[in-house]
């Protein structure tokens, strides 16, 4: 009969989404993503011969790690790092206008935040949280003019603050889980010697796997 079948289906439902419970605290996750990295602020303005550099970043992948402690069964505290390489386009006021980048500009936020999993139990786990960050900048490296003279412009580390939306979905009755992140950091790359830098502002999404270690 449709209705049973219909029963039996809901039970079964309800069986699985039963089966995955909250996290015991002391719990150790580690996690594994990639990264894709939209820098959402504007363009970054450099005195350099033989005029002013315009350094606009761009949209990139990358990747990074963290580990997860659990301190209570809806709380946990999350340590990470993440590396990228936005792409760069660059512009000279003076003329001639011959840019090359020799050597893209990286970014290596190390985080430290915590977790509040408001959604702790069932197939999907949904948690929210907030994140203080270590910004490290690896210097830029442009040719400028027919010349090619190499100018590097060097960007000092930043604290940055953030916030992410996260999702597991574990696989089964399994340690392993699929997750996956929203996050946005505000930050700012300030060149070396400079008073006043640009807003990077990324918004990231990650997509990988975690682990129950523990």
């Amino acid at each position: 009969m449709p209705a049973s079948r219909a029963i039996r289906a809901l039970a079964a439902v309800a069986v699985i989404l039963a089966a995955a419970r909250p996290a015991p605290a002391g719990d150790l996750k580690l996690r594994l993503f990639a990264a894709f990295v939209e820098p959402t602020g504007g363009s970054t303005l450099v005195s350099a011969e033989p005029g002013e550099v315009a350094v606009n970043l761009e949209s990139a992948g990358g990747g990074g790690l963290a580990l997860e402690y659990m301190i209570a069964p809806r709380w946990g505290l999350e340590l990470g790092a993440l590396f990228a390489q936005p792409g760069v386009s660059v512009s000279v006021s003076a003329v001639p206008p011959s840019v090359r980048v020799t050597q893209g500009l990286g970014i290596t936020p190390v985080s430290l935040g915590t977790n509040y999993y408001a959604v702790p139990e069932g197939r999907a786990r949904l948690y929210l949280g907030v994140q203080v960050a270590r910004v490290g900048y690896r210097s830029l490296e442009v040719r400028i003019g027919t010349t090619g003279v190499a100018e590097e412009i060097s960007f000092d580390s930043d604290f940055g603050f953030g916030g992410q939306v996260g999702l597991e979905v574990p696989f089964g009755a399994s340690r392993w889980m699929f997750n996956a992140t929203a996050r946005y950091l505000m930050t700012t790359a300030t060149p070396h010697g400079s008073d006043s830098g640009a807003t990077v502002d990324p918004f990231i999404v990650t997509l990988g796997i975690a682990v129950r270690l523990g």
